[in-house]
């Protein structure tokens, strides 16, 4: 009796852990073609950002691919994840309020693009929307308004909303005096209106006038001011962008002195951490102030852009948010004035902005764990 007992409740809870993964895989696979759709072709590194193991995702990959759903595309060295016809099919059908539009002729969304220059582009947004998605932005149309309503206009609602380059873009007329530039999409939150570029590995070529154009069209247009965020695959490259100038003939990323902030996210567990603390709640301001309220600084007595001065020759930064301009200017402004640094940063940030500043500069760290806890912020990413 014991025996038939314990092979019921065996037998009971093993059906229920096989339903609950059979739910599991289906759920993965939905996300995983939803973000193919919105993003026109989807990277294995954007893939790899949603918080399963590789061979759990590769098996849906590959299921998906059986069925006829999705394409494996590798070419000039890019590779990616594309919808067959049947896996538009399925998302039409499936999920019709999201999706009945979407794939019309006239979407430029929906449109195929095999170049190397948009295959790119696609993959870097890839990365954005992903990293969008899993933080709890709004992405999809069915889920946020259009851009340019009458209500997108009014003041930023509670919810952050993520609008692709493709509904950027969407402008009528002027669309065409932005169609050049390199931003992958436009995140709207209750920080403000932010465009954001994705580097990827390395430093893109750049065209400030075309970016600056683009800065006060969409402002002009959403009645705000809009400013920048730029994104790469890891933290290191944030230290590139801040030595660079622009090479020989100024054709590629450098920190502009006429921009007013310039914030750099890793596409990283701990970028995650930076979203989700300086633009999808106000956790960044309320840490800041903290800090600097219990230092006592005295104001700036010159044109030196820093948070305040210990005392006549040390100079503090709160350098937490990773703005480059800031971060950049500071370094820039202290060395001719023989300044003393006191640079605050999370733990993870410490190694690369010690590789910066060097000997100019004393770091204190902020243990990001310890502030993930205390705003009640997931993070499990790691430190230096």
């Amino acid at each position: 009796i014991i025996w038939t007992g314990l092979r019921t409740y065996w037998c009971k809870n093993e059906k229920g852990n096989d339903m609950e993964k059979a739910l599991d895989i289906t759920r993965l696979k939905d996300e995983i073609l939803h973000l193919a759709a919105l993003s026109g072709e989807i990277s294995p590194f954007a893939l790899s950002r949603l918080d399963r193991s590789p061979k759990y995702i590769q098996n849906c990959l590959y299921d998906l691919m059986q069925d006829n759903m999705l394409i494996y595309c590798s070419k000039d060295d890019l590779e990616g994840y594309r919808l067959k016809p049947q896996g538009k099919h399925y998302l039409a059908r499936t999920y019709p309020n999201r999706f009945a539009d979407f794939f019309t002729v006239g979407n430029k969304a929906n449109k195929v693009r095999l170049d190397l220059i948009h295959r790119r582009r696609n993959l870097h947004s890839s990365e954005i929307i992903t990293m969008m998605y899993k933080n709890g932005a709004a992405i999809f149309p069915d889920n946020k308004p259009k851009l340019y309503a009458p209500l997108a206009d009014s003041s930023q609602s509670s919810q952050s909303r993520y609008y692709t380059s493709y509904e950027v873009k969407d402008i009528g007329e002027d669309g065409i005096k932005i169609n050049n530039t390199r931003f992958n999409g436009l995140l709207r939150c209750h920080a403000g209106d932010f465009l954001l570029y994705n580097m990827g590995a390395g430093l893109n070529k750049w065209e400030k006038a075309a970016e600056d154009r683009a800065v006060c069209l969409i402002g002009s247009r959403l009645n705000t001011k809009v400013k920048q965020i730029m994104m790469g695959h890891n933290l290191d490259l944030a230290l590139t962008m801040m030595k660079s100038e622009g090479g020989k003939q100024d054709q590629y990323f450098r920190v502009d002195e006429m921009t007013d902030s310039m914030c750099y996210i890793p596409i990283t567990m701990e970028g995650d951490f930076l979203l989700r603390m300086n633009f999808l709640s106000n956790s960044m301001q309320r840490l800041k102030y903290s800090i600097l309220q219990k230092m006592n600084l005295q104001p700036c007595p010159n044109s030196l852009d820093c948070d305040g001065y210990m005392d006549d020759k040390t100079a503090v930064l709160f350098a937490c948010d990773m703005d480059l301009k800031r971060i950049r200017n500071l370094k820039i402004g202290a060395e001719p004035r023989s300044l003393n640094l006191i640079v605050i940063c999370f733990d993870f940030q410490a190694e690369l902005l010690h590789r910066y500043y060097g000997d100019l500069a004393i770091l204190r760290t902020i243990d990001a764990h310890k502030t993930a806890e205390l705003f009640r912020l997931p993070y499990r990413g790691g430190a230096s």
